[in-house]
């Protein structure tokens, strides 16, 4: 058992490196909301290997957590190795308790697969899109995501969903464990330089990347389920009408589950003349990607799954408008957005011509970003007593 300690200690194992930078920045999100409180009554330990990136733990601590940096969790180390041979043998982690113990850790949170420890284990699955779009995972994937969601489920103390719409997801997944689901709507923070960007920022940005006029902006990395080829035909309809507007994307064009996804995205491209009004950018930096949402006349995701999207309440903290594929979760998560038929180009078209119609689609929107405070006090609240009721039941 863990020791006991007046304060309460909760254990979250994030990224070590970039490779999931949308990880990173959820992480970083939650703990920023938990300083916000400015309790005394808890305390996040963060555990990660001994070959951390260096740039990933500044990030961490700049939210006065608690790292702690070991072996036990340094893949293909002596201990990562010994410490695995234990669970397998034994079914717990005995050198992973002895360092939960040592720092009096009482909750494990966000972890997303069986742990073997002796504390309470608090599970995050973000997202079921493997149970809605099963065509786009092969069998392989498609089964170790089942099991392992399986397995989290039935073992962990408490299940976190973004959203409830992924809360419904989780009851028809697993019924036996529905009592377990709790909802947390993790809250965007803009950079600090978010609101110091300028026109001469602006004019950089479009030097840049060669964007010679007003452009729609779409931050989605090129995964098929983003919906990218319904996009490219929804431009396809508006070059016809002489109406497109310039359309920016940017993110990592590559599809580990369709390698050929992205040549086909170029292919059409190629065969429809569109070269003039779409623009893929790749992989940018963050600064970059920011920046290109400031000075946008609006930004798109035509996804056909999230589970709760960083870039939705980037957009929703920037008092930014989108034009968003019509899911209930997109709905649940900004329901001031404009929005389109997901399997309809000529929907999401017409949608898109309001770029070019409109002055400014952004003018009724002053009031949303208004509740990012209080919206971040809420999500901290929340998480703290789903911690709290646990240790309590």
């Amino acid at each position: 058992m863990v020791p006991k300690s007046k304060k309460l200690a909760i254990g979250f194992f994030p990224p070590h490196n970039k490779s999931w930078m949308g990880g990173v920045n959820y992480y970083c999100n939650l703990f920023y909301a938990l300083n916000v409180l400015e309790s005394s009554d808890y305390e996040i330990v963060v555990f990660l290997g001994k070959n951390a990136s260096s740039d990933v733990v500044k990030l961490y601590e700049e939210y006065k957590v608690k790292v702690v940096k070991t072996a036990v969790l340094e893949r293909w180390s002596i201990a990562w190795f010994a410490d695995k041979l234990l669970h397998k043998l034994f079914g717990t982690r005995y050198m992973l308790n002895r360092l939960l113990s040592r720092y009096h850790v009482s909750i494990i949170s966000h972890v997303q697969a069986d742990m073997g420890v002796n504390c309470k284990v608090i599970a995050w699955l973000p997202d079921f899109q493997h149970v809605h779009l099963p065509h786009m995972f092969p069998p392989k994937d498609l089964n170790i995501r089942n099991h392992g969601f399986l397995d989290i489920s039935n073992k962990a103390d408490a299940v976190i969903l973004s959203s409830y719409d992924a809360l419904n997801d989780f009851k028809n997944f697993v019924p036996t464990q529905a009592h377990k689901g709790r909802v947390a709507q993790f809250v965007s923070q803009l950079p600090g330089f978010y609101s110091n960007l300028s026109d001469k920022d602006r004019n950089l940005i479009l030097l840049k990347y060669g964007i010679d006029r007003p452009y729609v902006f779409v931050p989605n990395q090129f995964w098929r389920h983003k919906n990218h080829e319904l996009m490219l035909e929804a431009i396809n309809i508006l070059k016809q009408l002489d109406t497109s507007p310039l359309v920016v994307c940017s993110g990592l064009m590559e599809d580990s589950r369709d390698p050929l996804y992205v040549s086909r995205l170029l292919e059409y491209v190629e065969q429809n003349n569109l070269a003039d009004t779409v623009k893929f950018l790749g992989l940018i930096p963050y600064e970059d990607v920011f920046t290109l949402i400031k000075f946008s006349e609006v930004v798109l995701n035509p996804s056909r799954f999230e589970g709760w999207s960083s870039a939705v309440e980037e957009c929703k903290s920037a008092q930014k408008q989108m034009i968003l594929s019509d899911l209930a979760v997109h709905k649940e998560q900004y329901p001031e957005a404009i929005f389109f038929n997901v399997n309809s180009a000529a929907s999401l078209a017409e949608k898109l011509a309001l770029v070019v119609d409109t002055v400014n689609l952004n003018s009724d929107l002053e009031h949303v970003s208004v509740s990012v405070p209080e919206r971040t006090r809420s999500y901290a609240s929340t998480y703290i007593t789903i911690c709290t009721d646990l240790l309590n039941s």
